[in-house]
């Protein structure tokens, strides 16, 4: 199995068993609407960035029938990203999005020693 699709099956494991899991959705900016590109104006990042996050979460609305308010959406202006909480079944169907690179467990980490 590959790193990225291990990643992802962990991830599977962890939500299957707690039922629920906040996660980061990191986004591809290569999914952009035809006609905008990555070396545009940084508000026309912003705005590229807030359309692939608005394509993906009413995507995935549609797809699961979940609410919003159930998924407790975090959406950040200048890094395409999504923070959700999120079942397995949306998990899966968000690890089948072209427009998601990878999905992480939003958790804690421990100061680094230094």
């Amino acid at each position: 199995m590959l790193p990225h699709a291990q990643r992802h099956h962990d991830l599977l494991e962890r939500v299957r068993t707690q039922g629920c899991l906040p996660v980061i959705v990191r986004l591809r900016l290569s999914a952009a609407p035809p006609g905008a590109t990555v070396d545009d104006s940084e508000t026309q990042q912003q705005a590229m960035i807030a359309a692939i996050q608005q394509q993906v979460i009413e995507r995935l609305l549609r797809a699961t029938g979940t609410s919003r308010d159930r998924l407790a959406i975090k959406t950040f202006s200048l890094t395409p990203v999504l923070g959700l909480q999120v079942d397995e079944r949306e998990l899966r169907e968000l690890l089948t999005y072209p427009e998601v690179s990878s999905v992480i467990e939003d958790a804690a980490l421990p100061p680094l020693d230094r």
